[in-house]
């Protein structure tokens, strides 16, 4: 085993021992719609001229893929919030358990960079939060604020660059982990491949014989 492969499969161990299941299985399903949601939205809205409904889609969609990964985590136990990482009034949703933090954000193509300058950005944010570890001054949740050995992005992208419901569908979506350059990935996890590391639990089979009434001689039920 490499050492790349030997970080990628310590990554993955950290998430399935850290983070609930049900937090990537929704996740999944919630991107299925804000994609389409984000796509029938930008088509019928008569404001937009046909050169920048585009660019509006990609906005569109990025801000609900915040909202849905604050919402997701609040629903299956992965605190999150919107206030720690961030300047200047840009802020990025964060999401936390365990050895795992994770930010969201969209690629035009599987498994491209995001734009430099915002990524590096955002994930300079992160960086900054990760090294500050202050204490928040209102009531976050204390997994927030604790150490990660995983700072990640949720990534995700349509099918293709068009702008047709084909194209807009969700394409891909993962877990990904930069170098500390940014110049690359240095993990790169699929939510199925997520999804198929968590071991299912075993349905036990109920082996207890049932209890059986028996008649006394007097004729009552015993």
């Amino acid at each position: 085993m490499t050492p790349e492969d030997f970080y990628r499969q310590s990554v993955l161990d950290a998430i399935i021992a850290d983070t609930p299941e049900a937090f990537w299985r929704r996740t999944g399903e919630r991107a299925q719609f804000v994609y389409g949601d984000s796509y029938a939205a930008v088509e019928a809205d008569p404001a937009l001229l046909p050169e920048q409904r585009l660019q509006k889609l990609y906005q569109e969609r990025y801000f609900k893929m915040e909202h849905a990964l604050i919402t997701v985590g609040s629903e299956t136990g992965m605190p999150g919030s919107a206030k720690l990482v961030g300047i200047n009034q840009c802020y990025y949703a964060f999401a936390a358990k365990g050895r795992i933090g994770i930010t969201q954000s969209y690629v035009p193509l599987s498994g491209d960079m995001p734009k430099p300058a915002a990524f590096r950005k955002q994930l300079a944010e992160m960086a900054e939060f990760e090294r500050a570890l202050r204490l928040p001054l209102d009531d976050e949740p204390i997994e927030l604020v604790t150490p990660k050995s995983v700072m990640g992005i949720l990534l995700h992208s349509p099918v293709g660059r068009r702008f047709n419901k084909d194209d807009q569908n969700l394409g891909t979506l993962g877990f990904f982990v930069a170098y500390k350059d940014y110049s690359g990935w240095a993990v790169q996890l699929a939510l199925a491949e997520i999804l198929a590391a968590y071991v299912p639990v075993e349905k036990r089979e109920d082996r207890a014989a049932p209890l059986r009434k028996t008649a006394s001689k007097t004729g009552t039920e015993e």
